[in-house]
């Protein structure tokens, strides 16, 4: 891993796949054990001895759990609720419907059987919380989903007004001694259980309960387990080459979040009974992570939706309370930092990210969305975090087929989006206990391989390459990581956890609008404002985050106390700008008639003041700020890129990139000190743009090839040097059509079955179409004899272009080697390099394991992998000189 360009690694124990029988069986569950502590030390050894780093999951698995030590007493309690419909006038209501614990938490597993009385513990955790009467209609539901995760196309409606607590009225055998009076009711019976999930891919034996986030003392107990005996196997490495403690995305699945003590809590935060209102709580998919969808309540009502914003808040709070700032504080009294994936946890993202020395996204979650991934980074710079890593380079449905392009271009993405430390995901190793080997030479374990990643280890085709990819990241991560990032904007973010695995939404109309108007922006959210002091016209986060405007997009329900904070901030003079429609009620439940009385009292002040603007759509947003004199941080002339812009020892450096598949050039206008550089992070040289000066800015040109990037930099002394003469590679094309082509190639067909061939072609084509080398995956090489004349040779400046290549190319041309390519444009400067007459071209290609993988039936249970067509391979030119005289 070293020579391949990375400067650590991260430890998670995994058991996905693998058998827990025999001798091998035996070391894969072992986690724990001193054999598995022995390893922990040597990997801190290895990693010091290679001046590397690691960062230690702290746990086998996810979500946090799946330890002896996580007693019945400790594990994750739900809500779960049972319905009886009956129409009165009734005597009696008779026997109600009950919930039942979840099968699965219950029965004996294989190889998992519970511990003695474990059975009995976990049962004493079942407790009656509330029954519930309440007049109204049933829910319609969809018939082609089951009861666990139903959709619902029409919520039942409740008159809450109607409802009537009777839990002291039900019997042991669920006979509920009340006549319902008239009309059509719905009673509900709500108890407490301990959750049926468990923790995936544990490297134990044993029940693997999930633990209470919502518990202090159960997380006391589980980082005792789990962190004493990681600093004993680590030793002096802990807290020095052991840089950071990891919570990957928590995923948690109960039916209702709920607590021992949930009513009580809420009760305190929110000021009222909770209990009449629980049967309005359930919504299907939201705040539960791998649901799969989201929408409409079972069951809705008249102010139902404050009170779900309160039960919602409440979670939110307990789990910050108990799990999140818990865990924070652990690392820090053992020397390490916190690293916190907070997604697929129910909770204010931007809070939970903040309380991690580094916050961490992932570009599987939210599909890698980029309003998703300015999550993390904003609460980074709210909170005064100096690192936001990523989990990258891992898609859903798209195994085998990840190539250096496709890496570079997540890579930039996660740049432009505040990230500054990537992370691979993930390492693959060959394991005994798997006898299925997908390549001629190892890994046989995939444990993501074929759901959500890819194969990278040393047999992977593009392990050579990484050396390059990984030298291009860390030179822009470098630069990323020092200073001080500038987004001018504040976005206000209500929303809580976002989905995993759904469709993903567009990117907000707003998120456009501000980028391509040269405004960078940060999500923040509600106690950031709070907490924030003015300065000068604008203001400042408690971490150190300037903020020179706030935004608010369709805010018409919100809290009274962000009504009042925005009218303090904009008393002090901050331009705001409001989009949409403003506040004009208040969120949550308790005395919301007065509070959004108050609410309106502050909309009114703040629309009479000159520092204010009220915009009906997102595109009036730059504009809006325009007009507030707020200065973007870069002006477009013509459409803009995605960007980010970093202050550097009073300096400004952006990083541009470039979304699409056609080279474009980007005209920019930049208030800033000293002319410009541009910095080419993959060759690490600098050249001068063109550019000229504007009154007190400067005026830049950049090229920027197909999804590529530039790092422009100002104030640094531009180089002496023209411009790259690969950027204005434009001249008289002539094309290159050699008359026949030898082609040799070796690889697979099949994950385990090796083939050579030689052919000769007329013309170049895609060897997918070719059912022989349909399923090919390999090293193909291309030789091929071509003329070209006096005039073409000894042009002044000479390029080969290679037209489309699947997927990275290399070559010589008359015995001088040709670099390797990565990706687009597939082309080489040959100045000099070609004489008149006859000349000779080899040009090697390698292609992604996926067509030869794809012969191999990967489905796991419960997770069907589709066998798609083969992606295109070869050298498909078309090959065309490049001549500038």
């Amino acid at each position: 891993m070293a020579d391949a360009g990375f400067a650590g690694a991260e430890i998670q124990p995994f058991s996905f796949m693998l058998g827990a029988d025999g001798e091998a069986g035996a070391r894969v569950f072992g986690y724990g054990s001193p054999e598995y502590a022995a390893h922990l030390s040597d990997a801190g050894a290895i990693a010091a001895a290679r001046d590397m780093q690691l960062d230690y999951t702290f746990g086998s698995g996810w979500p946090f759990g799946g330890i002896a030590d996580v007693t019945p007493e400790l594990a994750l309690l739900e809500l779960k609720q049972a319905r009886t419909s009956l129409r009165g006038p009734l005597a009696t209501a008779g026997k109600l419907s009950l919930p039942q614990a979840t099968a699965a938490m219950l029965a004996p597993w294989t190889n998992e059987t519970l511990p003695p009385g474990w059975h009995d513990r976990l049962a004493a955790r079942e407790r009656l919380i509330a029954v519930v009467a309440v007049c109204g209609s049933e829910p319609r539901l969809d018939p082609d989903h089951g009861p666990a995760s139903s959709r619902v196309l029409t919520p039942g409606k409740l008159d809450v007004e109607s409802a009537v607590v009777l839990t002291d009225k039900i019997r042991a055998d669920g006979t509920l001694d009340w006549a319902v009076p008239d009309g059509e009711w719905q009673i509900f019976v709500f108890k407490q259980f301990a959750c049926g999930e468990r923790t995936g891919g544990t490297a134990t034996i044993g029940p693997k309960l999930i633990l209470n986030h919502f518990s202090k003392a159960a997380f006391a107990t589980y980082a005792a387990a789990i962190g004493d005996k990681a600093r004993a196997a680590f030793g002096s490495n802990f807290g020095k080459i052991v840089r950071a403690i990891f919570c990957d995305s928590l995923e948690l699945h109960p039916e209702l979040y709920w607590s021992g003590d949930f009513l009580e809590a809420f009760r305190a935060r929110a000021g009222y009974d909770l209990t009449p209102w629980l049967p309005i709580l359930r919504q299907p998919g939201r705040g539960v992570a791998n649901q799969g969808f989201h929408g409409l309540p079972e069951f809705d009502g008249v102010d139902a939706e404050r009170v779900r914003h309160d039960y919602w808040d409440t979670v939110s709070a307990l789990m910050l309370e108990n799990f999140f700032e818990p865990f924070a504080q652990w690392a820090h009294a053992h020397g390490v930092r916190a690293k916190v994936q907070a997604h697929g946890a129910p909770v204010d993202l931007i809070a939970a990210y903040g309380l991690a020395d580094i916050p961490e996204t992932e570009t599987l979650w939210d599909h890698g969305r980029f309003d998703f991934l300015k999550m993390a980074s904003s609460a980074a710079r709210l909170a005064g975090r100096r690192l936001v890593s990523s989990e990258s380079f891992v898609w859903a449905g798209q195994a085998f087929e990840t190539t250096p392009e496709k890496i570079k271009r997540t890579a930039d993405e996660l740049f432009t989006a505040g990230v500054n430390q990537i992370l691979y995901h993930g390492y693959l190793y060959d394991h005994p206990a798997q006898p299925k080997n997908p390549f001629a030479v190892g890994p046989r374990w995939l444990p993501f391989g074929v759901l959500f990643s890819d194969a990278w280890n040393a047999a992977n085709p593009f392990w050579r390459d990484l050396p390059l990819i990984n030298r291009y990241i860390a030179r822009v991560q470098y630069v990323m990581q020092q200073g001080e990032r500038v987004a001018p904007v504040a976005l206000y973010q209500a929303a809580l956890p976002y989905q995993e695995f759904l469709p993903p939404d567009p990117e907000p109309a707003v998120n456009a609008a501000l980028l391509a108007n040269g405004f960078d922006f940060d999500h923040i959210n509600e106690a950031s404002l709070v907490a924030a002091i003015t300065a000068g016209r604008g203001f400042r986060s408690r971490g150190g985050a300037d903020f020179a405007a706030l935004v608010l997009v369709d805010q018409h329900r919100t809290s009274e106390t962000l009504a009042q904070t925005v009218r303090r901030l904009g008393d002090a003079g901050v331009p705001i700008v409001f989009v949409g429609t403003p506040p004009d009620e208040a969120i949550g439940y308790r005395d919301h008639e007065v509070r959004s009385i108050r609410i309106r009292e502050a909309m009114a002040d703040l629309r009479a003041k000159p520092n204010c603007r009220f915009v009906a759509t997102p595109g009036a947003v730059a504009a809006a700020l325009a007009d507030l004199a707020v200065p973007p941080n870069l002006h477009f002339a013509g459409p803009g890129v995605p960007f980010v812009h970093r202050r550097i020892a009073g300096r400004d450096c952006y990083f541009l990139r470039n979304t699409g598949d056609t080279h474009i050039d980007v005209t920019c206008r930049v208030r800033a000190d000293g002319p410009p550089a541009l910095l080419d992070a993959w060759t690490g040289t600098a050249t001068t743009p063109l550019h000229v000066r504007v009154g007190d800015a400067w005026e830049v040109t950049i090229g920027l090839e197909p999804f590529g990037s530039s790092l422009l930099a100002f104030g640094a002394g531009a180089p002496a040097m023209a411009r790259d003469p690969v950027a204005t590679s434009r001249g008289e094309e002539v094309p290159l059509m050699p008359r026949s082509w030898n082609v040799s190639a070796t690889g697979l067909v099949a994950p385990d079955k090796q083939v050579s061939f030689q052919l000769t072609l007329p013309r170049l084509v895609d060897l997918a179409d070719d059912p022989r080398f349909r399923h090919f995956s390999g090293t193909i090489a291309y030789h091929a004899s071509f003329s070209v004349d006096r005039a073409t040779a000894t042009a002044r400046r000479l390029f080969l272009n290679l037209g489309a290549v699947f997927d990275v190319a290399e070559g010589s041309l008359n015995g001088q080697p040709l670099s390797v390519r990565l990706f687009r444009p597939y082309r080489w400067n040959v100045t000099g390099m070609l004489r008149p007459g006859e000349n000779q071209l080899v040009i090697t290609v390698r292609n992604t394991p996926r067509n030869a993988m794809i012969q191999h039936d990967w489905t796991i249970p419960g997770f069907p992998v589709v066998r798609a067509a083969p992606l295109p391979t070869g050298l498909h030119g078309p090959l065309r000189l490049v001549r500038e005289d």
